[in-house]
Formats: C-alpha cells, structure tokens, sequence
C-alpha cells in the first residue's frame, strides 16, 4: 500500500525518526535531479542534488508543516544553489584564466607549442577547477597523492614550493581537478582564500565522485588518513565517507549506490 501521509507529515516524522526524511528523496529526487541535469548536465547534477537534500533534511526541523507538497521548498533550496554554482563558475574561469596568462611565458621557453596547446585545450575543459589554499604545498601535494589518489599535472607545476618562490599545482581526479598554491598575503587580501592551518578550522568542504567508494576508503585508511566521517550508505542514494588532509580542508568521497550495484551485478 503506498504512503498516503503528505509531504509535511513525512518531514514532520523524520525530526524525530531521521530515517523516514528518505521517503521525500524517493518522492522528489528523480524530477529534481532532471531539473539540474538540464541546467548543468549530469555530473554536477549528482552533487547538486546530493547537497539539496542534504540541505533540507538539516533544515527539516524548521520546515512550515502547515504546506503540506514540499516541492516548491526544494526547488527554492535548488534554485539558491544553482545561483551560487554558477557565481562559483564564473570566479573560478576569472581565476583560472589569470593564472592561464602567468603560465603560458614561463612555459614558452621551456616546452614545444603542441604541449601549450594541448595545456590551452585542458584548461578550457577543466575551467571548473576548485582552488585551495596551504602553508606547505610540497607536503599536501604528496599527501593527496599518496593517501587519496590525486594525480599531479606534472608539467604544469609552476614553482618549487619554497619560502621564497611558493608554489601553484594542479591534480587531477577523474574528469575534475583542484589547483592548490601557498596560502600568502596576496591570496588572502586578493582572493580572500585561507589555509585552515592558518585559521584553525576547515574553510571548505571538497566533493569528489569516486569509483569503487570502498576499496578508495580502505586505501585512505590504509595510508593513515584522517577520517572524520567513516563510511556509510546516504539516505539521498550515497555512499559516502569524510577526511580531513594535513592541512586541514575536508574532503566528501562519494558514489552513488546505483553505480555500485551496476557494478556489482557486472562483476556477477
């Protein structure tokens, strides 16, 4: 027999039975996810759509019962992170493309034009790159290769990360990449970017979709991660864990539990 209680009742009984906010995910994830998969396409949906109801089951508590269809809710909860997406999207081209212009003199001399070409057509792809910020970029550089499997843009390390000459490099992780440099003055006062070495706690928190969420956990451990949430099926359709790196940002690792079941029943 299907589930004849109201949206709000639903949201109503998970204050007290945090399980039951699942039924909602089931009610509304799939048009929701289409609705960021049109806006963003789909790998930006899963995550969009993985922090919407994250959002809403931390704000459940406060949500008017007296509306009892929380769709128009969740689609102002979908609409403000699309706003901030693309705010996102837009400073994160404007950073990129500044340092796109410091890299291209420092390279000319020492590589071939089809290898700047070929670094032109990545940046263009990858123009979504978060940035982070270090006191000791060599050490985070190993760390997140090391522990959590990110892999160095070798040749497009600019610097060699000591007190005087810094360091900016980017990893790639899939189809995503992070670009990490020195936590300096000109960071902070420019850019407004921090260390949370430097401040004492963690300023962001990092997505990555991973393949084989599990033996990428047992890796983590494996090479003495700090691991902050341990790993666990989401009621939104995740599994997922959390870790912090040496210098302190935190990391969400996350797959979605139908790719691992498409998996599972490959392998079977």
């Amino acid at each position: 027999m299907m589930d004849s209680r109201t949206d709000a009742e639903v949201i109503a009984c998970s204050v007290e039975s945090p399980a039951s906010f699942g039924e909602l995910f089931d009610r509304h994830g799939t048009t929701l996810f289409r609705y960021f998969v049109r806006r963003v396409g789909p790998d930006d949906a899963d995550s969009l759509l993985g922090e919407l109801f994250r959002i809403a089951f931390e704000r459940r508590e406060s949500y008017d019962t007296a509306r009892a269809e929380a769709r128009p809710w969740l689609y102002g909860i979908a609409s403000n992170l699309l706003a901030r997406h693309r705010q996102g999207e837009a400073r994160r081209l404007d950073a990129i493309e500044h340092v796109h212009h410091r890299i291209r003199p420092l390279l000319r001399g020492r590589c071939s034009s089809r290898r700047i070409a070929a670094l032109d057509r990545r940046r263009r792809r990858d123009h979504h790159a978060p940035a982070g910020r270090t006191r000791h970029p060599p050490a985070l550089l190993e760390y997140l290769t090391r522990v959590f499997q990110f892999t160095e843009r070798r040749e497009a390390r600019m610097g060699s990360g000591d007190d005087e000459e810094g360091m900016l490099a980017w990893l790639e992780f899939g189809d995503g990449v992070v670009m990490i440099g020195r936590a300096t003055a000109g960071a902070r006062d420019v850019h407004h970017l921090y260390s949370p070495g430097g401040v004492g706690h963690a300023t962001v928190m990092i997505n990555v979709a991973v393949n084989d969420i599990d033996s990428h956990y047992e890796h983590a451990l494996a090479e003495g991660a700090t691991i902050t949430m341990p790993i666990e099926d989401a009621f939104y359709g995740y599994r997922r864990y959390e870790a912090d790196d040496l210098e302190g940002h935190h990391w969400h690792f996350q797959e979605s539990l139908e790719a691992i079941r498409a998996r599972e029943q490959g392998a079977g």
